[in-house]
């Protein structure tokens, strides 16, 4: 059982005009004559009941003042557009309101609000005290409203007080991008598309730079990085400024010589080789870990040998030669690397 709500403002008529009375000398000390019959007096009586009344409203929050905060809070509207109402073939919030009241006589109020950016219209309904079988009101009356219309907004039934929890559960949750990892968090809901990012914030130039890297493929589409973007550009701070642009690749040519152990299948030594280090570049599960390439990181030649060293059957690695320099040791990479062509070769 929940706990009663307290009143905001317990004060009374009388408190009120006690309290008035005390402020007199204060600020009319030659006001002297503070019996009922002074016209002053009266209206301060007048002021103290006209307070009262509005501190009795205060305190009693009604449930289309709780709808129409959670309309507020939800980002809904009482009243559809022209575009969304013909949408709808005409039907009102009042067709709507008297189609939902006649399921059940324990329906107290109707409370129609329209969510045009999810094509949706919410019916919020108001049971009376101790009413039971609440579920099932919620069906019967999205039932009794699914004919409506049979093309357009979804429409949703729920009780005034499931609304409630969900508000606050949208409250709750982080929506503004202020820091680094704001941005990728936001970036990588913005779309089931978005495999990875990397941040890089300038605080000079007051600029986020974000770098992405689609679930599939590559490079990301211009349809991915305007959906990130448009993300982005709604829950920024104002006056920063936003860049969404595709991965960089860098590109490794890579010729390994390697030594297989005896009793070993060198063909099978050599696939192994190839299908683990083309892992190994992989953007989304390479890297050390195999949750992707950190961006930025530059390709050792030294780590090569101990990823090829470590394939079965591998014996010794007789040489790595990156990008067709035997004496590069390391290749600087923008953003991620992307493997090229590959060769392995046996020297037993």
């Amino acid at each position: 059982m929940p706990l009663p709500l307290p009143d905001l403002d317990k004060r009374r008529f009388d408190d009120l005009v006690a309290e008035m009375r005390v402020l007199i000398p204060q600020f009319a000390p030659e006001w002297t004559n503070h019996n009922p019959s002074d016209p002053g007096v009266t209206l301060t009586e007048l002021l103290a009941w006209v307070t009262e009344v509005n501190l009795y409203r205060a305190n009693r929050v009604t449930p289309r003042t709780v709808a129409n905060f959670l309309s507020l809070l939800l980002g809904e509207s009482s009243i559809p557009s022209e575009a969304f109402q013909a949408a709808m073939h005409g039907v009102s919030s009042a067709d709507i309101e008297r189609k939902a009241r006649q399921v059940s006589a324990e329906i107290e109020d109707v409370f129609v609000r329209y969510a045009e950016q999810e094509t949706r219209v919410s019916v919020l309904i108001v049971v009376r005290a101790g009413a039971t079988q609440l579920a099932d009101i919620v069906a019967a009356t999205q039932k009794q409203l699914a004919n409506l219309w049979v093309v357009g907004p979804k429409l949703t039934v729920e009780l005034l007080e499931s609304a409630k929890q969900r508000a606050l559960r949208f409250f709750n949750d982080p929506y503004r991008a202020i820091t680094t990892s704001d941005f990728e968090r936001e970036a990588m809901l913005a779309d089931p598309a978005v495999g990875r990012v990397a941040i890089v914030a300038n605080a000079l130039l007051g600029s986020i730079t974000v770098a992405v890297v689609p679930a599939t493929g590559v490079v990301a589409s211009p349809g991915l990085l305007a959906r990130v973007k448009r993300r982005l550009e709604d829950r920024k701070l104002v006056g920063t400024r936003i860049i969404v642009r595709p991965a960089a690749y860098t590109r490794v040519d890579l010729k390994v010589r390697l030594g297989v152990r005896p009793n070993s299948l060198a063909e099978k030594a050599l696939s192994d080789t190839d299908v683990l280090l083309r892992r190994f570049f992989d953007p989304l599960a390479g890297g050390q870990d195999g949750t992707g390439w950190p961006f930025g990181r530059p390709v050792s030649v030294y780590e090569l040998y101990r990823i090829i060293e470590s394939v079965p059957g591998v014996d010794h690695v007789e040489s790595v030669e990156m990008n067709a320099d035997p004496d590069r040791h390391e290749v600087p990479i923008e953003d991620l690397p992307i493997m090229g062509s590959l060769e392995t070769i046996t020297v037993n």
